[in-house]
């Protein structure tokens, strides 16, 4: 009994989220049934754009940079697996609560729910674009060592918290300052350029520009799932500090926002 009663509160509140597991399931169901709707391809067309965008880029980077097709097209997809899982919590987070406010106003549910509903459908497209990443990967360079694949297990985990909390944040924000969806939008643009998702390190390195990458946290995400994938070698305990870091700082934020304005957010859906 001791024991529970100085458990931190955040791990009550993980435990509440847990308890309405069925309830969020159904959510992620219910988007992805709505988005693909009477759709051809279905959940297909969440492909559609990474692979438009590989092949431009392809074509532009191979003819000015002369970069090996090899090694280009799984660096540009897993770049763009895990842009898309970012950006797109960013801006669908921006409408979490807004689309849920009738939930919200009906039953009194951890808030924490309507942001993981974005994540988890989210994450379910950038392992589908993951996967194909990991198969362009055999297929133009081969696998000389299996084995660090396996550290993509916590990585995505990493990614799964990571993206819940920037949704969180950003749900929050659009609530009280209306412009924050357009904000994000023009800022995601900026931090798109900053963030080695198209352009390989050695290019920015020779310019002289490699503190553009060094200071930019979101670059570390990108070693994780692309060091056991296109270099076939396991990420190194640095790499998964500073994204665990960031994860734990970005997650420690949310709770905290979720704690202090929770019993006021219906107010602010009025």
């Amino acid at each position: 009994m001791d024991s529970l009663a100085h458990r931190p509160a955040w791990v009550g509140y993980v435990g509440s989220v847990w308890d309405y597991r069925h309830f969020w399931w159904s959510l992620v169901h219910i988007d992805l049934r709505n988005r693909y709707k009477r759709s051809v391809l279905g959940i297909g067309w969440s492909l559609l754009q990474p692979i438009a965008m590989t092949a431009v880029y392809c074509y532009c980077f191979h003819a000015i940079f002369n970069i090996e097709l090899a090694e280009y097209v799984p660096f540009l997809m897993t770049g763009m697996a895990f842009w898309g899982l970012f950006s797109a919590s960013a801006t669908e987070g921006c409408q979490a609560f807004y689309q849920a406010q009738g939930f919200i106003k009906a039953e009194r549910i951890p808030l924490a729910v309507y942001p993981l509903r974005v994540a988890l459908g989210m994450t379910l497209h950038f392992a589908i674009t993951l996967v194909v990443a990991v198969a362009t990967a055999a297929v133009f360079k081969g696998f000389d060592r299996v084995l660090p694949l396996l550290t993509l297990v916590p990585t995505v985990t990493l990614l799964i918290v990571f993206s819940w909390s920037v949704a969180t944040l950003m749900a929050f924000a659009a609530v009280h300052f209306p412009d924050v969806p357009h904000l994000a939008t023009v800022g995601l643009q900026i931090l798109f350029y900053l963030t080695p998702v198209m352009y390989p390190p050695s290019i920015i390195n020779s310019r002289g520009l490699g503190d553009v990458l060094r200071y930019n946290p979101l670059g570390y995400f990108m070693h994780l799932l692309r060091d056991p994938i296109i270099n076939d070698a396991f990420p190194s305990v640095w790499e998964f500090a500073i994204a665990g870091g960031l994860t734990t700082c970005v997650a420690a934020l949310a709770l905290w926002i979720i704690k202090r304005c929770e019993k006021n957010l219906i107010f602010a859906l009025i």
